[in-house]
């Protein structure tokens, strides 16, 4: 019932599910994670290519066309390929003839209208590097040692408690924390007493 209520919507917004777009010549790779809310390019989707396990958060958009030229020249089209473990952030616009390199991050809000080099991370509007991959994976790994942190299991909306919720709210009343199912030391962590 859920998934015909939103293939429902989808129809009332316009939209296409993703599974329509592949029957239409989309590529998508083995195990992506592409939030419902996404928007991609349904009247060229046949340009637009996922690598294996890219994430695409919510109201992300991937165009393969740019009618600005339309009345002069006519359409502008070009491919949207997004290579292996791409992250796309909330609100993050791609436009045609952009490659983002694998392993990459493009940042929410993000107006991407160049090719991102593999492990990379750019925002901005237009988007612009602003970092590495390792120099970001570096300091959150520091950072994660001194923040609240938490297993997956009973920390997310599928199956927090009441009392969970209150704790996690209170343990981040002076700024972020992480979840995380690698979190090698949460058993010396709960002992502690610190989340």
């Amino acid at each position: 019932m859920k998934t015909l209520v939103r293939r429902l919507l989808y129809r009332i917004r316009g939209f296409r599910t993703v599974e329509e777009l592949v029957g239409r010549g989309m590529v998508v790779g083995a195990g992506c994670d592409i939030n419902p809310d996404v928007l991609l390019d349904p009247s060229h989707c046949w340009l637009i290519s996922l690598g294996d396990r890219v994430t695409i958060a919510p109201r992300a958009v991937l165009l393969a066309h740019d009618t600005t030229t339309a009345r002069y020249i006519g359409t502008r089209i070009g491919r949207v390929d997004l290579e292996d473990d791409v992250f796309v952030g909330a609100g993050a616009i791609i436009l045609p003839g952009v490659r983002v390199g694998a392993r990459s991050i493009v940042g929410a809000g993000a107006v991407v209208t160049r090719s991102v080099l593999p492990d990379s991370i750019v925002g901005g509007n237009p988007a612009r590097v602003i970092g590495s991959v390792a120099e970001h994976e570096k300091r959150h790994q520091t950072r994660i040692r001194a923040r609240p942190a938490w297993p997956g299991a009973g920390w997310t909306l599928a199956s927090i408690t009441p009392e969970n919720a209150r704790i996690q709210r209170q343990a981040l009343a002076e700024g972020d924390g992480y979840l995380s199912d690698r979190l090698a030391n949460w058993d010396e962590r709960e002992r502690s007493g610190r989340p």
